[in-house]
């Protein structure tokens, strides 16, 4: 028992070190790797690695059961494929290597593989049933202190300089970077799991409508969107009396939204600048210069995308193996460096690791989809486990539409960690390992 608990506090540990490169953008860590004694760095740069090794290490030791991933298997592969193609072509290109300026490359789909490696060796040490939700709140728990952070951080810059909302915000130092983009996904992430799982009271509401006026002053398109849609769909389907369902709404929505206009107009009063998506609809109703689809100012970030997808994919030379991680800012440089990037799943995919890993990728979509179709998104029996397999269908079904016009799980970050903890959790959450 004492073993078996030493190697679980391990194990965590070694998650929550996983956990410690979100937010930080990687690209930023090549420009210290001529100041080694920077004890941060350093850390960043060799962790990962001795990881790796170690997981390996104990991989072949133990013979340990990889069944237990089910279609996170495909995606390890898929990393994989993206890990050889950055180094193969890295050495390709030598004189990059000089100045270590694309080393950093071979870290993104390392954390990938270590992170999915240790999922496979906790699914091998402890009951899944009753463990794997405590460990998923565990990261939570990481996420939502680094959350609370960008949030204080994010609301000093707001107030500051005046602007009508959060969007487009930045956090950037040496240790930490945090888009709006990013910040709005964990709370979405956080808003939903206390949607779901929390009991109705005051401590319910309250939270849902702090969260919820948060994530309408951040103004990412795809996650209002979707958090509008789950709320009014599940509320509608809920069996309880009308008069609850509109004090639902009400709190949960409209309060938020009324909130979130009073805050951006208090704080942008001497400003001509408006929120940014109540501009982007008054252009279109007021300014309509095309009954295209595409063409409104609401979708105009659509249109960028689709002309990327087809400079990759014309650009590409490297169809069979692509050209490593960060393929698709390589392949878009002629673009704006605002749309240099995939922005799809697939289309980054093919980019990074070309047809071999858009195979593997597509297998584990097709796990994925599978997955959700064994289960109803809304459980009429209410159960803490019906609840909790409602969320991570729910957050499961978010990301796949995500990766549509985002990279998103196709590389490290958030979608992943969320991705990998939310398909197994879901997928196992009635197994038990003997």
């Amino acid at each position: 028992m004492p073993n078996s608990s030493l190697k679980l506090i391990f194990f965590a540990s070694c998650f929550i070190l996983m956990l410690a490169p979100i937010g930080i953008e990687t690209s930023l860590l090549y420009n210290e790797f001529f100041h080694l004694n920077n004890i941060f760095s350093f850390f960043r740069l060799t962790i990962p690695i001795l990881i790796f090794f170690l997981l390996i290490f104990y991989h072949l030791k133990n013979k340990l059961n990889m069944n237990y991933l089910g279609g996170i298997l495909y995606l390890l592969l898929y990393y994989i494929v993206v890990f050889v193609s950055t180094l193969i072509n890295l050495l390709n290109f030598k004189e990059e290597l000089k100045s270590f300026n694309e080393v950093h490359k071979v870290l993104l789909p390392f954390y990938c593989i270590n992170y999915i490696f240790l999922t496979s060796i906790f699914f091998n040490l402890i009951k899944v049933k009753k463990n794997f939700n405590r460990l998923i709140f565990l990261q939570f728990i990481v996420i939502t202190i680094v959350t609370l952070y960008s949030l204080i951080e994010f609301f000093h810059i707001f107030i500051k300089f005046n602007v009508p909302d959060l969007y487009n915000l930045t956090i950037e130092n040496q240790f930490y970077n945090q888009n709006s983009n990013g910040l709005s996904r964990i709370l979405l992430i956080i808003s939903l799991f206390i949607f779901f799982i929390n009991k109705k009271n005051n401590y319910y509401y309250l939270s849902c409508l702090l969260i919820n006026t948060f994530l309408f002053l951040l103004q990412s398109k795809l996650v209002l969107f979707f958090l509008i849609f789950i709320i009014l769909y599940k509320t509608f389907l809920e069996k309880i009396k009308i008069k609850n369902k509109i004090i639902n709404i009400f709190f949960i929505l409209i309060i938020p939204i009324i909130l979130s206009l009073v805050i951006s107009f208090a704080n942008n009063n001497s400003n001509n600048q408006k929120i940014r998506l109540m501009e982007q609809i008054k252009i279109d109703i007021l300014k309509k210069n095309s009954d295209r689809f595409i063409d409104l100012n609401l979708f105009n970030s659509l249109k960028a995308r689709i002309d990327t997808w087809k400079l990759i994919v014309k650009n590409s030379e490297k169809p069979i193996i692509g050209y490593g991680s960060q393929g698709d800012r390589y392949l878009a440089k002629e673009m704006p460096k605002h749309t240099s990037l995939a922005s799809n799943s697939f289309i980054n995919a093919y980019a990074s690791s070309g047809v071999i890993g858009g195979a593997l990728l597509l297998i584990f979509y097709i796990y994925l989809i599978n997955l959700l179709f064994k289960e109803n998104f809304f459980k009429t029996i209410q159960s803490q486990e019906n609840n909790i397999k409602t969320f991570y269908l729910v957050i499961l079904f978010f990301l796949i539409i995500r990766s549509i016009f985002e990279n998103s799980f196709s590389l490290w970050g958030i979608d992943f960690i969320i991705m990998v903890n939310c398909y197994l959790g879901l997928r196992n959450i009635n197994l038990k390992i003997r």
